[in-house]
Parts: C-alpha cells; structure tokens; sequence
C-alpha cells in the first residue's frame, strides 16, 4: 500500500552557497515548505528580484520512514530548474516550475541521508515563458513528499502522475467512463479492483480485472452533472 510522507519541515536553506554540501550546513537558515525566496523582493516594487541559483539541505534517518519496497521523492513544484542530491549522489534534474516530479531514491538510501536540492530560477532557454506579468518566484513552493510503495505499484515515473489516467464521456443522461492504469512489477496473481462512488460515497460501479489488463471501461446511466454553479 502506498504511504505518502510529507517531507516539508526544517530545511537549511542558502543563497550564497556556491557547491553542494557533502555534510548537513550548519549556518544556513532554517525554513519550512513551502516556500520561496522571493517573498519580499518579489513584491517590494524595489527591482532587485533575485534569480539565481539557491539550495535547500535536509537530513533523514532511514528508520523514519514506513517500511517499503522502493522509495520515490515527490517535488510537486520547485521553480523553475531544479537538481536533487541523496547522499552527494546527483540523481535527477527537471526543467518546469509548475508540475510534479519524482526521483527514485530507493538504491541510494543509508541509515542517515542528506537530500540536498539544487533550485534555480534565472532566466534560461530552457524553460516557458521567461517574459510574463507575473513574478518568477524561485523556490521549492509546493510540498516536498517521499512515497512508500510496494515493488508492485502504479508508476510514480510515468509523468509525475498517479498512475492511473481517468477519461470521462457524458452522451445524453449516460457517461462512459474509461480507466487506464500503469503498473510496474505486475505479478501474475494480483488484481486491480475499480470502484467508482458518488458523492455520498455510494458505489455506483465496481470492477475487478487482472494486474495485466490495464484498460477498465464502465457505463453508468443516468449521471447527475455537475453544472459548475451551487445556485
């Protein structure tokens, strides 16, 4: 079963450091995720906004975290270029500030870790758009999770997502509701059960398949839509 840990407290953080530590730093500052550093300068109408290059430093104990399979680091927002460090092992770097990523940590782990994350924001060829009317705030904005799986799970590389695609179709009062998943380490035994509830948790269709067949598609008849307005 997955087991998500939120991974947002007490982080060193620095502007100034110019290579990635290899030992925990002892004289940066200490902040919690969310969090940007452009808070001030971003809005102080002072035209010094900093874009540049910042690091964020954390140490985790092995022992901390639920027992598992694998281990995934979800960043679900780090703008706008960032670096991840386990260990001062250089695992994965992604361009775009504003979807999720995750990076398998499972084989670098030790009994005591440093994650260091290498977050950039200068203005680069890279990344869209570099000119708008609105500021780019630089910083690992959103939280910081590590996720716990099983060695047979929905697969947390497959484009930040969940694993699982949901595509709905409304055709008059009836919806067609196609369910697509993406497993890895499928064994031959398991099975996917989908179940679908409305919204006073009633279950209004459910579907058991093998761990192989990775396509599920309903029919529910007479759907309540939703109109987008509580009037």
């Amino acid at each position: 079963m997955r087991k998500i840990f939120n991974f947002n407290t007490k982080w060193a953080f620095t502007k100034d450091a110019e290579t990635v530590p290899s030992v925990m730093p002892q004289k940066w500052y200490w902040v919690n995720l969310p969090h940007t550093w452009n808070d001030i300068d971003g809005q102080d109408g002072g035209n010094d906004l900093y874009r540049g290059t910042s690091y964020y430093a954390k140490e985790l104990e092995k022992i901390d975290l639920p027992k598992a399979d694998k281990y995934f680091l979800e960043l679900q927002g780090a703008n706008s270029s960032a670096t991840v460090y386990v260990n001062n092992k250089k695992l994965a770097s992604h361009d775009g500030g504003y979807s999720t990523w995750r990076v398998d940590i499972t084989d670098v782990l030790e009994d005591k870790n440093l994650f260091v994350v290498e977050v950039d924001n200068s203005a680069n060829d890279r990344v869209y758009p570099q000119n708008a009317d609105f500021t780019f705030y630089g910083g690992l904005y959103r939280d910081v999770n590590i996720i716990a799986v099983n060695n047979s799970h929905f697969d947390l590389e497959y484009y930040g997502t969940p694993g699982i695609k949901v595509t709905p179709e409304v055709v008059s009062e009836h919806a067609k509701v196609d369910v697509e998943v993406f497993v890895k380490n499928a064994k031959e035994n398991q099975k996917l059960v989908y179940t679908i509830k409305d919204r006073e948790g009633n279950v209004v269709a459910q579907r058991e398949t093998t761990a192989s067949q990775k396509e599920a598609i309903f029919e529910i008849e007479n759907v309540h839509l939703w109109h987008g307005s509580l009037g």
